[in-house]
């Protein structure tokens, strides 16, 4: 055993030690902690790493579900033909037919198509607040570009937009998206019927 002086408040004191109690870490066990440490991380980070991809397609998905569901509102609302379409560079609407793809930097919009004038009261003036038709699309709404890390798969390559009649039925055809990424082993695939309803899946991702 070993005898220690210990000074505490202008008194000393004496305290007994063990030897054991004034040992650290040796350089085995030091090397065991940190092997464990590494093997700990191996397992996590890549897990993480799936858990944050699959997060941001789930978002993306919903996001993109969402403004499929608003073109198809608003079409109700305005009683006329909504779209929902990519927007060019700058967020450009371009001209009848997109010049963009659904992963375009410049995102997507719900856009207000142009129709004829309509007297929704039957009172003779076309006119009244609700019955004014825009001459060109208009911009309802826009959302940011998806993420550069997310794959597009389209079954129909040039089906690059979805208009509601207003009675929530498709005037264009019918249209499927996958969205998907490689570090991910899943992909939300959205479907939007002709009756314009519209549903989300997950199926495997197989790099295609």
């Amino acid at each position: 055993m070993k005898t220690v002086l210990v000074r505490a408040s202008s008194v000393s004191l004496l305290r007994t030690v063990a030897p054991c109690a004034l040992r650290g870490f040796t350089l085995v066990e030091l090397m065991i902690t940190l092997t464990i440490a590494g093997i700990l991380l191996m397992i996590g980070v890549p897990a993480m790493d799936r858990l944050i991809r699959s997060n941001r397609l789930t978002t993306e998905a919903n996001q993109f579900i969402s403004a499929l569901h608003g073109a198809r509102a608003e079409a109700a609302r305005l009683r006329g033909p909504v779209t929902l379409r990519p927007l060019g560079a700058g967020g450009a609407l371009g001209g009848a037919a997109p010049d963009a793809g659904w992963d375009s930097a410049g995102g997507y919009a719900i856009v207000a198509e142009p129709r004829p004038f309509q007297d929704l009261n039957r009172d003779g003036d076309f006119l009244d607040p609700g019955e004014m038709s825009p001459v060109n699309p208009a911009i309802l709404r826009s959302f940011p570009a998806l993420s550069r890390a997310t794959l597009i798969r389209q079954l129909d390559a040039d089906n690059l937009m979805v208009t509601f009649a207003p009675n929530g039925m498709l005037q264009t055809r019918a249209m499927q998206l996958r969205l998907c990424d490689e570090g991910s082993p899943e992909c939300r695939q959205i479907t939007v019927s002709p009756a314009g309803r519209v549903t989300v899946v997950r199926i495997a991702y197989s790099g295609g």
